[in-house]
């Protein structure tokens, strides 16, 4: 029996690029309808754009990239947010709840909090909630958005910022949530005060179980080593997520290899030096773990694998090191090894 063919309807509305869409049709009208689909959904994931075109080549389609396309949400103005709340009601009620999993809002001076607030309640299957700040002066605002990790919709969230706008927060308005992740390209550290910045870190961060540094100075390497001095029992994993620099690298290396605790773990992107590349039962190896990959937005969990983001990883290796018993005594270096092998091979 031939396999079934994709069928392109005549979109009702007027397309952006009438042309662009007969051509598209015709293309996938000649596919077998799961190598059609295969190709429609890839297109959200690689340009987002192109991928609010295709809406218009008929339902299915339509469909099909809707669920995809608003996976991320970004919000750049009060505007935004108006039309994103809009097209909510005009969607099934479970509709942004069921697909929105990274809430990002830029704010600035003429952000309407409360709109911003109603926008998120929508989204109560979110998995990341992540501000940026374009006008750091603007403090009451900052301030305002830490209400939105509060919100009963989203008792468990991802909360990402810069230490430009951490440093802005009022200290009754710290994060409740369990993630954490701050960016410190923005900081510049004389050695002497870090030790108060990490008690200040740790105090202010009273509910996070896993927290992050985007390390791109060596600097901030010693900043997270204060931190690891003073890091609470109940801090799961300590993330560092470093620039592949070369002295970086080395600063990074010369910290973590000596940690036997599992719980620190630093991640790199896969430089033109040669690294060891992470896969699946060498989470147990000591130092720098890298992966071929790529570095994001720092909000978007600034180095990503083809399939997993920072947190994934950094969870897939905490799993692995205490499968094979990381810093139990009682394991040798060849029982590790030999338990390594056998989750590989599995």
């Amino acid at each position: 029996m031939p396999p079934k063919r994709f069928k392109v309807a005549r979109p009702r509305t007027k397309a952006p690029d009438p042309d662009h869409i007969k051509e598209l049709g015709e293309h996938l009208s000649a596919l077998p309808a799961d190598v059609a689909r295969l190709i429609i959904e890839a297109a959200p994931l690689l340009h987002r754009k192109t991928a609010i075109r295709w809406l218009t080549v008929s339902k299915t389609v339509k469909k099909w990239i809707e669920p995809i396309a608003y996976w991320t949400v970004v919000l750049h103005s009060s505007q935004q947010i108006t039309r994103f709340v809009q097209s909510a009601t005009l969607r099934p009620s479970d509709f942004m709840a069921n697909h929105v999993k990274v809430f990002i809002c830029v704010y600035g001076a003429e952000t309407n909090v409360g709109l911003a607030d109603a926008a998120l309640s929508m989204c109560s299957g979110v998995r990341d909630v992540v501000f940026a700040g374009v006008d750091p002066s603007f403090v009451p605002t900052t301030k305002a958005f830490w209400r939105l990790a509060r919100v009963k919709a989203c008792p468990r969230v991802h909360f990402a910022c810069s230490m430009r706008d951490f440093g802005h927060l009022n200290q009754q308005k710290r994060p409740t949530c369990t993630h954490f992740s701050l960016d410190l390209s923005d900081f510049r550290l004389p050695n002497p005060g870090l030790s108060t910045v990490a008690s200040k870190l740790l105090d202010a961060l009273r509910h996070v179980t896993h927290l992050s540094l985007v390390v791109s100075e060596t600097a901030h390497v010693q900043l997270a080593q204060d931190i690891w001095a003073n890091i609470p029992a109940r801090v799961v994993v300590f993330l560092l997520q470093i620039s592949p620099t070369p002295e970086i690298l080395e600063a990074a290396e010369a910290f973590s290899s000596g940690v036997k605790d599992p719980r620190l773990i630093c991640l790199s992107v896969a430089p033109a030096r040669t690294y060891r590349i992470y896969s699946p039962g060498a989470g147990a190896q000591k130092g720098i773990l890298t992966f071929r990959g790529e570095r994001t937005d720092f909000r978007l969990g600034y180095i990503r694998s083809d399939e997993d983001d920072a947190w994934t990883l950094a969870d897939r290796i905490l799993k692995d090191r205490r499968a094979l018993g990381q810093g139990n005594e009682e394991d040798s270096g060849e029982k590790v090894a030999e338990k390594a092998s056998h989750l590989v091979s599995n």
